[in-house]
């Protein structure tokens, strides 16, 4: 089986898909491709898991045409934004893209925790109350 995976974003988010890169290179037995970031091509450079990686950031229509011809058996767009959609549509394979919203961490939960983390570590200035008696 042969699986693009389509990833264009910060390089942290790129380091948090490598657990799904190694299970699929591992349990299944794929050849795994990606389609990421010039700025995040080093990342992956020499990765075991990953059989060949494309430029995402390259012109739309090259890049078409050169994952057609590898002829995938399944995508996973982990991107899914306008251009990725125009570029898996245009490959014809079997295809899983997954909300932007559905893989976003909680930030709001996060930022609070480490908002009281901070208040608190000043002394717990945030919590006092304006009494006067």
């Amino acid at each position: 089986m042969k699986i693009l995976i389509i990833q264009s974003d910060t390089n942290e988010r790129m380091l948090l898909m490598t657990p799904l890169i190694r299970s699929l290179k591992i349990e299944l037995d794929t050849i795994v491709h990606l389609a990421i970031n010039q700025s995040s091509m080093e990342l992956f450079h020499g990765n075991p898991y990953v059989d060949m990686l494309h430029r995402y950031d390259q012109s739309p229509g090259p890049l078409r045409r050169k994952l057609r011809l590898e002829s995938f058996d399944m995508i996973i767009d982990l991107k899914n934004n306008f251009r990725s959609k125009i570029i898996r549509t245009r490959i014809g394979a079997k295809t899983i893209a997954f909300k932007r919203n559905q893989l976003k961490f909680d930030r709001y939960k996060r930022k609070a925790h480490l908002f009281f983390k901070k208040k608190n570590s000043v002394g717990g200035k945030a919590f006092q109350t304006d009494e006067t008696s």
